[in-house]
């Protein structure tokens, strides 16, 4: 499943998919030249399961949709906490773990270092709003305190993003900055550090939505020097039993 990280779009291409499962097409309204019923000279195979998507919000969106007609779905990405409800969505699957283990390293990470006055800045949508309410909640339990924190919707402008990280930058003392963002939002964030010429002025700690993507800091390599972020253990697969 293509979903280009858009939820509208992997609906479009998910009814693809269903259509093509039911194999109906509407005949009756068509005649051929020598008067003859028409036949379909192509009938789609239906559809055993489905890969994707990436996002969670995506993965959400289309498994609402599958689980109607019984189609199982399998993500290799999509982490929120949500998808683990089998009354919700019975027929998806996953191959990485939810959210709350990364949460967890990532509130280690903060005691390992002393770090107990924190900002978190999270994006829209399930991936962003479940991992940082998790990560509220875990940080009451072990004495860390969040001075502000910041979603960023899914239309914000470099205007929203400049004002957002002004307001991060004038708690003085809050010098660390978690990042629960996914990929476009993170790299956003950075461009607005850059153009406020932020460098060195914050302590960087990013899900898995930063990663290990070094596409992400290309060309922003003087504001994201140090960030410690977190990334899903994994390994090539070079034999595969079935």
């Amino acid at each position: 499943l293509d979903t280009c990280s858009k939820d509208t779009y992997a609906l479009n291409q998910s009814l693809e998919f269903i259509r093509g499962s039911l194999d109906v097409m509407d005949v009756s309204g068509l005649e051929c030249s020598d008067k003859k019923p028409p036949k379909v000279k192509f009938h789609a195979k239906p559809v055993k399961g489905v890969i994707g998507g990436s996002y969670s919000s995506v993965s959400q969106q289309v498994a609402n949709l599958f689980r109607l007609f019984r189609i199982p779905q399998i993500s290799p990405a999509s982490t929120a906490k949500a998808l683990s409800d089998k009354e919700r969505f019975e027929f998806f699957a996953r191959t990485v773990p939810p959210d709350g283990f990364q949460v967890r390293a990532l509130v280690d990470i903060l005691q390992l270092y002393n770090w107990s006055y924190v900002s978190a800045i999270y994006s829209e949508g399930s991936y962003g709003e479940s991992g940082y309410d998790e990560f509220h909640k875990l940080t009451l339990n072990r004495s860390i305190c969040i001075a502000l924190s910041t979603k960023i919707p899914h239309d914000a402008n470099h205007d929203f993003l400049d004002t957002a990280l002004r307001n991060h930058m004038k708690k003085v003392t809050a010098r660390v900055l978690v990042l629960f963002t996914r990929m476009d939002d993170t790299k956003k964030v950075l461009e607005s550090a850059q153009r406020l010429e932020a460098t060195n002025r914050f302590h960087w700690v990013g899900s898995d939505g930063w990663g290990k993507q070094s596409h992400l800091v290309e060309g922003l390599q003087d504001v994201a020097e140090g960030a410690i972020t977190i990334e899903l253990t994994s390994k090539m697969q070079t034999e595969h039993t079935i």
